[in-house]
């Protein structure tokens, strides 16, 4: 038992009980309490006499830098990855959509993921990835159709599992990107701005004449025309029988021709049989030639009066559109036999007119038939104009003392096509024009055998060197036929002027086919698709680069199938056309036709011929 008093000293203090009341406990208890809060009233007050210390200086360092770096490597990597593994995809598949859809994906994830403050900081940035944004979702839009058409009518790849999956991913990315595009709806410009203001524009240059929207425009336009027709006339075949024969009286006119020749200006053209023929008529300003022709049809007087310009089809053309008559317009652009022309429609004091502008090159060829209101129709008339333009003839050269190639591509026995494919207008590098430009001979004949190996051992377009340039698609306003300068064409025609030495396999088969022709040798173009091409000369050419070369319709063989693409190197015996088997489907395997000290072309190297495109004079206009 504990015996000593209430506030009694111990030495050894550290031996009490935590509840003991000596003065030494008590004493110790009651200094710890002053000593925590005289430690904090000393925080919570400060000398205002003081100023704060300053903050340390801030060290420099690079861990912003880091970051910075950081946030522009991820997206480089990311985008560059998927680039790679797209651009790996598109080889397989020989196609680069796959390449452009990974791309675009990452491209935009980039932007979301690290670079979306930017949108907001900076307000036409924003605008501008909106618009990005509208316009990406849209042409995604278009390609899903497209690929949707040609999957489910078998056209897309030869492989169904491929074009499927590819589709499919078109699909998923179109669905991703339009969760990106909500995101960003609160940005202007708005959708609905963009896919008009889109319209407006395609319209515009369809309009204008650029291809190749100009063609789309065309080839709507006339399956509307196509359409509407087929509907008028279901409705005109469940019309009343009384209506059917007032329309027969009206438009039906069964026409006897007679020839008339003015050997002259060497012109020629069917009129009327039975119609009377004016020559003596007092010639306008601008007027070469005039003659009349005047005649009785179903109980009415007609008139036809063909003129012939010195001024050319665009002065006329302009001279009609700005005319102060104004019930005289146009009504028709189009081309009868390869000649542009222009229909106008004239209809004052009971007569109507119907007026063809030709364009004739050096000037312009007019024919128009007067007929009273009341009498036949249009739409016959227009047909006897187109009947009787068929048969004419004319030698301007007789007029004008020049020759030179129409616009309608003939030039003495010689007439030029373009190599049209379903893909569009074949370009070249400028050897003969923008586009591959063949010159026919109406003279020209299928050879021999041994007369084509004759032929060949002469010319020399083998003999350039091989030149690889990479296929640029160039845009164009209004037709590829008016993209040509005929004068220069004339010239080569003539011999007086020698074409551009060929660079790529096109040019070269455009060479050959026109030497060919103007030898009096008849020759095709061929156009043919490959894949699997290895590019041994490490040129840089793509694995599904097409390939051109010639054909020839031998007497005694055959068809003979021609390759005179020279080399980029000498490699090669000094003549390097080449014979070949070509099969879709097969390797393109040519042989050198001359060999010289065991000269020949390794198998396996040209790649597999996917599709074939045969052309022997091209078309024109």
């Amino acid at each position: 038992m504990d015996n000593r008093e209430a506030g009694s000293y111990d030495p050894d203090i550290n031996n009490h009980p935590p509840a003991c009341t000596c003065a030494e406990c008590t004493k110790r208890r009651l200094g710890e309490k002053r000593s925590i809060w005289s430690t904090l009233g000393s925080r919570l007050s400060f000398d205002r006499t003081k100023k704060p210390p300053s903050p340390p200086l801030e060290q420099p360092t690079i861990t912003k830098d880091k970051n910075r770096a950081l946030g522009w490597i991820l997206p480089a990597v990311l985008v560059f990855s998927f680039a790679f593994i797209g651009l790996g995809i598109s080889i397989f598949v020989h196609t680069f959509i796959p390449l452009y859809l990974l791309l675009g994906f990452s491209l935009i994830f980039s932007v979301e993921r690290w670079f979306y403050y930017l949108t907001r900081k900076y307000r036409y940035v924003g605008r501008l990835y909106r618009l990005s944004l509208n316009l990406a979702i849209l042409c995604l839009l278009g390609l899903a159709i497209w690929s949707g058409v040609k999957l489910f009518s078998q056209q897309y790849f030869s492989s169904p599992l491929i074009g499927s999956l590819i589709f499919l991913a078109e699909l998923t990315l179109f669905a991703w990107m339009w969760r990106v595009v909500s995101r960003n709806s609160w940005r202007w410009p708005s959708m609905k701005l963009t896919v008009f203001v889109s319209l407006v524009i395609v319209i515009v240059l369809a309009f204008a004449g650029v291809s190749p929207l100009s063609t789309y425009k065309d080839a709507i336009i006339s399956g509307m025309s196509d359409l509407l027709s087929s509907i008028n006339d279901e409705d005109q075949s469940t019309s009343g029988s009384g209506e059917q024969e007032e329309e027969e009286i009206s438009s039906d006119i069964v026409l006897t021709y007679d020839s008339y020749v003015n050997e002259d200006i060497g012109f020629s053209i069917n009129y009327p049989k039975d119609w009377r023929v004016s020559e003596d008529i007092a010639l306008d300003g601008g007027e070469r030639y005039k003659v009349s022709f005047n005649g009785s049809l179903n109980g009415d007087n007609n008139e036809i009066i063909i003129c012939a310009y010195a001024d050319s089809y665009a002065v006329w053309c302009n001279i009609f559109n700005t005319t102060t008559i104004a019930d005289e317009r146009v009504i028709e652009d189009g081309y009868i036999n390869g000649t542009r022309y222009s229909q106008f429609h004239r209809d004052r004091y009971g007569e109507e007119t119907q007026m063809y502008l030709f364009d004739c090159e050096e000037g312009a060829f007019l024919i128009t038939w007067s007929f009273p209101s009341a009498g036949i129709s249009g739409d016959a008339i227009d047909s006897c104009i187109k009947d009787m333009f068929e048969s004419f003839s004319i030698d301007l050269s007789l007029i004008t003392g020049t020759s030179s190639i129409s616009s309608s591509g003939e030039y003495g026995n010689c007439f030029l096509g373009l190599v049209k494919t379903p893909d569009g207008v074949y370009q070249g590098n400028g050897c003969y024009g923008e586009f591959i430009v063949l010159i026919n001979n109406e003279e020209a004949v299928n050879p021999t055998y041994a007369e084509l190996i004759g032929f060949l051992s002469r010319d020399r377009t083998d003999g350039f060197p091989y030149q690889y340039v990479p296929p640029v698609i160039r845009f164009y306003y209004g037709d590829a036929e008016d993209r040509i300068d005929l004068t220069r064409i004339q010239q080569i025609i003539d011999g007086t002027l020698h074409p551009e030495a060929p660079m790529i396999c096109a040019d070269f088969a455009e060479r050959l086919h026109n030497n060919a022709e103007l030898a009096g040798i008849r020759c095709g173009y061929i156009n043919l698709d490959m894949t699997g091409y290895t590019d041994p000369n490490d040129l840089g050419i793509p694995s599904d680069s097409g390939h051109a070369c010639n054909v020839f319709e031998t007497t005694d063989r055959g068809i003979i199938y021609i390759d005179c693409t020279g080399t980029s190197n000498d490699y090669g015996p000094t003549n390097k056309d080449r014979v070949v088997e070509i099969q879709v489907g097969q390797q393109y395997n040519p042989e050198f036709l001359f060999p010289s000290e065991g000269w020949y072309t390794p198998s396996g190297q040209m790649g597999v011929v996917t599709d074939m495109f045969v052309i022997w004079d091209g078309d024109w206009r």
